[in-house]
């Protein structure tokens, strides 16, 4: 049971589907070329070698109009790792922002070194958006304190990240905290 998140249409006329759901599952985004008719889905696992995709949770997706990059936010996902005793463990992976362009991935999470506010070792993000009259990538996410209790709302805080869309770096996150009441 998947959604599609998100939708967006490229510069080019492909639309791009972006799937997620609140069990922490997705299958990463599928692009739907009209022209040649044909669909193509990018997962994290199966990109190629130096590429990286924050995860297959996608929660948002924004288009860069001026440089036809596809950036998307994303929430972590479920995977089972097995040990060398044959065991398995349940982990949760992923979160983040990742960027589309040129025909490569590029991907900004907590655990890689990104300055990123967000929940998680990855940083959970919940909204992505290109902005080029600011010249930033705009991340929403969310963080808890340590005791924080969703369903009864203490604990929890909104947040606006930002980075430069021409220049974005692990260092150039920045982010805005609203605390709860």
């Amino acid at each position: 049971d998947q959604d599609v998140a998100s939708v967006a249409i490229d510069n080019t006329g492909r639309v791009w589907a972006g799937t997620g759901n609140g069990k922490s599952e997705g299958y990463g985004i599928a692009v739907y070329d009209p022209t040649a008719k044909t669909w193509v889905r990018f997962e994290r696992g199966s990109l190629p070698s130096g590429q990286k995709m924050g995860s297959n949770g996608i929660t948002d997706l924004s288009l860069d109009p001026q440089t036809g990059a596809m950036w998307s936010s994303h929430h972590p996902v479920v995977e089972y790792r097995q040990d060398l005793g044959g065991n398995y463990s349940r982990v949760f992976i992923g979160g983040g922002v990742s960027r589309w362009h040129t025909g490569g991935w590029s991907a900004w999470t907590k655990q890689a070194g990104a300055r990123l506010r967000a929940f998680g070792e990855y940083g959970e993000t919940t909204a992505v958006l290109a902005d080029r009259t600011h010249n930033r990538i705009w991340a929403g996410a969310w963080d808890g304190e340590a005791n924080f209790h969703w369903p009864e709302g203490y604990g929890v805080h909104a947040i606006v990240n930002a980075c430069p869309l021409d220049n974005c770096t692990n260092e150039t996150w920045e982010s805005t905290t609203f605390k709860e009441d």
